[in-house]
């Protein structure tokens, strides 16, 4: 357990003060579509897991209703990012006011929760009354809204792996892009790709995201950059340009409900210089193989955390053109306020993707940060701002023939 809770654990908190009703499920189960039965049950409520991106829950039963423990997944590379993620089902047996319990050990609240009446096609942000949070962060009680009925929460709205494969498939459909599966996780889900452009274009944009499970801003910035991007861009443009994207590069970490690593125990932004894992390795090849000989202009990387911001290397120091990030940072400065934070710097042993676009491709690579709590408007411009800047990019950097 140390390793995997570092100097902030501190016990299992609340949960096991009292007797245990129902023992700790398995997210990894639950993934693949079993019937697991509930986690705990009262008069009033029944707490179950029995869902794709469910997280890694226990419960039991206090004087004061049911209280849920939100674990991390396991790890082999110590300590892992506070991302404390959870996700359950709650069959709300009558008008009561019910009110439930996290106990996050020696992890802190972060996520404030939404709810889903109808299975998750539709998602509502609790008011912040709704949640009281004590004990040092590590608590937070929440006021569910009122039943009857099955009512899902979740730190973010849910998207599974079959989602991003649905949103994959129209978008390829509306705008002819080729999906490529590229490899396969762990749990035999695929990797898949979205591919555009010329097979003879001269040069190479890359995108993705993903790697972190409960990132959904971040994800949701990426499918605003994809869409736009290929409504906007001209054929002319693709005639010498080769898009690839990759939406989901962790989907068994998406499925089981984990904080931030894949099924390897490992957070795969931190595996792309060693390549140990699947996802890593398979995404690695395959944007080598489509890098080729092409010129690389972009390489984006797309997460979220506290608040929006934009890591890349130093723009003073001589290590790939600078062009695209500067172009960039122009933009949302103009777009977006507060202007998002900036944070240069270069680690040659850091193995996150955009390390290994430097040394490997040679392009300043971007991790784009979303804030958890980002607003859509604010999702929406930096997507778009995103597309539009990377197009301008590719027609000033090397200028296309006139005509379509």
């Amino acid at each position: 357990m140390a390793g995997l809770f570092g100097d902030k654990l501190r016990g299992f908190g609340l949960a096991t003060s009292f007797v245990a009703l129902a023992s700790c499920a398995s997210s990894g189960e639950i993934a693949e579509g079993g019937d697991t039965g509930s986690l705990c049950e009262t008069e009033s409520v029944t707490i179950s897991t029995g869902f794709v991106g469910a997280g890694q829950h226990g419960c039991s039963v206090s004087a004061d209703g049911p209280v849920l423990t939100v674990w991390p997944e396991a790890s082999i590379a110590g300590p892992i990012n506070p991302s404390p993620w959870y996700a359950f089902e709650a069959d709300l047996h009558s008008s009561e006011t019910v009110t439930l319990r996290l106990d996050y050990a020696g992890y802190w609240h972060r996520y404030q929760p939404w709810t889903s009446r109808d299975g998750g096609a539709t998602w509502e942000k609790l008011p912040e009354s709704s949640v009281t949070v004590e004990g040092e962060d590590h608590i937070a009680s929440i006021a569910l809204p009122r039943g009857p009925g099955s009512l899902l929460v979740a730190a973010r709205p849910l998207t599974t792996p079959a989602d991003m494969s649905a949103w994959s498939q129209l978008l390829a459909k509306r705008h002819d892009m080729e999906i490529v599966r590229y490899g396969e996780s762990l749990d035999g889900r695929p990797f898949n790709a979205l591919v555009a452009g010329s097979q003879d274009a001269g040069r190479l944009v890359i995108a993705l995201t993903g790697q972190h499970p409960p990132e959904q801003s971040g994800l949701a910035a990426f499918k605003v950059f994809a869409e736009a991007l290929m409504e906007d861009i001209p054929a002319r443009v693709l005639a010498d340009t080769r898009i690839v994207m990759l939406p989901m590069t962790n989907p068994d970490g998406r499925a089981r409900g984990h904080w931030r690593h894949n099924n390897g125990g490992l957070d795969l932004n931190r595996d792309w210089l060693n390549q140990t894992q699947p996802a890593t390795k398979a995404a690695a090849a395959f944007i080598l193989e489509e890098a080729g000989e092409r010129d690389t202009i972009a390489f984006m990387d797309f997460h979220s955390t506290h608040k929006t911001l934009v890591y890349t290397q130093p723009f003073e120091e001589d290590y790939a053109d600078m062009g695209f990030p500067k172009a960039l940072k122009r933009s949302l400065d103009r777009g977006i306020e507060p202007d998002p934070e900036w944070i240069s710097g270069h680690n040659a042993e850091a193995g996150t993707s955009k390390n290994w676009a430097l040394q490997t491709l040679d392009v300043a690579g971007l991790t784009i940060e979303l804030a958890d709590d980002a607003p859509a408007d604010e999702i929406e411009k930096v997507g778009q701002l995103t597309a539009s800047t990377l197009l301008n990019h590719l027609l000033e950097v090397q200028p296309v023939q006139s005509g379509e």
